[in-house]
């Protein structure tokens, strides 16, 4: 009933809603269906998991970096997390999603939005609008309206906006693509640590692969557990969202 009311009513197409433990409002497009259980629950389920792991990462001053931000929920915890003196930068190529993002961020200083996808080259980019934005992306979707976006290797994203001290990477697939977008990134005691998705077992371990060979050397992974929690890959795995740490970076999460 709220998806078809939204056709009929541009009003709903930018709604303002709060969310638990997201510090500032965010607009929503209650056309897109994918937002609106968001709306009406409150509770931003699907990327609550990261969004509890970040607040023991995140430190005063770090800079952050959000590929495929969506509607900026992440982004929002992040910029609290690293306060006046961090950075966050809210990368998101679906148009109308970037519209609602610069609402959200519109008095957030510390929040830069970057309208592109990250690829393996600088220029322009085929991607896949679906109704249900979170499933949006470069892969090639009869059921999706295709368009043409900017695109960005991430090492360019980094040459402009600096090194991130955390990476969170949701591109429905193509994060291994992501991540050799910008091999010197991950190279040693410069490596970030990385938050990534992998829906089944294969992509975990092409993720894994990848950021350990860029990296070069030693690195644990965990599963983010249903309350933010770390989680063995020796045990059941509560999500599909991994924590990448490279060894200089454990002193990081000593209190989860």
């Amino acid at each position: 009933m709220v998806k078809w009311a939204a056709k009929i009513d541009g009003g709903l197409s930018t709604m303002r809603a709060d969310i638990a433990d997201v510090p500032i409002p965010i607009y929503l497009d209650l056309r897109d269906e994918a937002q609106i259980s968001l709306f009406l629950r409150g509770d931003g389920k699907g990327s609550k998991k990261i969004r509890a792991a970040l607040k023991s990462f995140l430190r005063n001053g770090d800079v952050f970096f959000d590929v495929g931000a969506n509607y900026g929920l992440v982004s929002a915890v992040a910029a609290e997390c690293v306060g006046s003196s961090g950075r966050v930068l809210a990368i998101e190529p679906n148009p109308p999603v970037v519209e609602k993002l610069e609402l959200t961020f519109q008095t957030v200083p510390t929040v830069k939005i970057c309208a592109c996808s990250v690829s393996n080259q600088d220029g322009v980019a085929r991607f896949f609008v679906h109704e249900r934005s979170g499933l949006s992306g470069l892969t090639n979707d009869p059921a999706a309206t295709e368009i043409q976006v900017p695109a960005h290797r991430l090492d360019t994203l980094v040459d402009r906006h600096g090194i991130p001290t955390v990476l969170k990477v949701d591109v429905e697939g193509h994060e291994e693509m992501v991540f050799r977008s910008a091999p010197f990134l991950f190279r040693g005691d410069g490596c970030p640590i990385v938050f990534f998705e992998a829906h089944d077992p294969a992509s975990l371990e092409k993720c894994r692969h990848t950021l350990g060979e860029l990296h070069g050397g030693e690195a644990l992974v965990y599963n983010i557990g249903a309350k933010g929690h770390l989680v063995s890959l020796k045990k059941q795995p509560e999500s599909s969202d991994y924590v990448f740490v490279p060894q200089h970076c454990r002193h990081r999460f000593s209190d989860i």
